[in-house]
């Protein structure tokens, strides 16, 4: 029994000190510093000596951190100074904090005076209520990731962040190395896209206001967020096309070319990625370039050709073969083609046709 009282003694006791009177409800985002109290500042007369104190504290009313950037007109010495002859003077005081997490915030201010009346203390609290940001624009990011040249910007601006000058950001590589930093809310990603050195890649990219990563949530909603993404840069397919018949294409059918038709002696190659608005297309840019042919001696002048957005490679036929060959003949031929490509791709493909004269 006497356990029990004294539990309930201890519970009393607590919940009588928890009680305490809030003067004023302050709103704040966090990352925004904010004034407490939020209009007008705190004004006490006839003061010949002050002490003030301020205190963050969190729901359950545990104290986080003593408050250090208070605002105090005038000053105790300017109050020494304005007191010399015993008359009291107006103090007026504020405080100001910024919180990073969002929820729930008491500011607790502890005032001691000595006025033309005699000494007195009084303690006062504040309720503080912060919340995410919100961003301006929803921040759409293709969870496949994006195509080696697709251009892609998007912005981090907030609603309630003040200024505008606060935002960067930074893209690191999958190894952790920064590969650009820039100031502004818009976050570009093009030229990092444009770099072959990060193809097949995660990038990062994170967002910052005031030099620090920061959550936020999307108007109208209650899911938050972080200022922080990873973006697949993905290399597009190569694509032919030629009117001789891929050998490992085991569905095209054999192919019969007449050997005066010139336009059939070329095959064509493009990197194709189909995006969310359309399509990259992006030229093969090549270095070790081979072409041979079955029989031997048939293909005479290969060469690849850049035009445009296509690697061209063309070739002829052989006069003096040809001349080997009786009219109406015919010769099964290959070409075998082999090439790299800037993605240190290798192409090694072989194309068949029958050659009819």
């Amino acid at each position: 029994m006497k356990k029990i009282l004294l539990l309930l003694i201890v519970v009393a006791s607590t919940l009588f000190a928890q009680k305490i009177t809030v003067i004023d409800t302050v709103n704040a985002t966090t990352m925004e510093q904010f004034k407490v109290p939020a209009e007008k500042n705190i004004v006490i007369a006839n003061v010949l000596r002050i002490q003030i104190n301020a205190s963050l504290l969190d729901a359950s009313l545990n104290p986080i951190r003593e408050c250090k950037n208070l605002f105090q007109d005038p000053s105790n010495a300017d109050i020494k100074k304005k007191t010399k002859g015993g008359r009291g003077t107006n103090v007026q005081f504020a405080v100001f904090e910024t919180i990073e997490e969002e929820g729930t915030y008491y500011v607790k201010i502890d005032i001691k005076v000595k006025g033309e009346r005699g000494r007195g203390k009084k303690t006062v609290y504040y309720l503080v209520n912060v919340k995410y940001p919100e961003i301006v624009a929803p921040i759409e990011l293709n969870e496949k990731g994006y195509y080696y040249s697709e251009t892609k910007s998007f912005s981090i601006a907030t609603v309630q962040f003040s200024n505008p000058n606060l935002y960067s950001y930074k893209i690191f590589s999958s190894s952790g190395n920064v590969i650009e930093e820039k100031k502004g809310a818009v976050v570009v990603l093009d030229s990092v896209l444009s770099d072959l050195r990060y193809v097949g890649q995660k990038i990062k990219v994170v967002g910052y206001y005031n030099g620090k990563p920061f959550k936020y949530r999307e108007i109208g909603s209650n899911e938050v967020h972080n200022t922080e993404w990873e973006i697949l840069i993905k290399q597009p397919k190569i694509n032919e096309f030629t009117d001789w018949r891929n050998v490992d294409n085991k569905k095209e059918e054999p192919v019969i070319i007449s050997a005066y038709n010139y336009k059939a002696m070329k095959i064509l190659y493009s990197y194709f990625g189909k995006t969310q608005s359309g399509f990259v297309v992006v030229k093969p840019e090549i270095k070790g370039f081979s072409l041979t042919s079955e029989p031997q001696g048939l293909v005479i002048n290969a060469r690849p050709i850049k035009t445009g957005s296509w690697l061209y490679v063309q070739f002829e036929l052989s006069q003096d073969y040809l001349d080997g060959i009786e009219e109406y003949g015919q010769v099964d031929a290959k070409i075998h083609v082999r090439f790299r490509t800037q993605f240190n791709e290798k192409i090694d493909r072989t194309y068949d046709a029958t050659i009819y004269k």
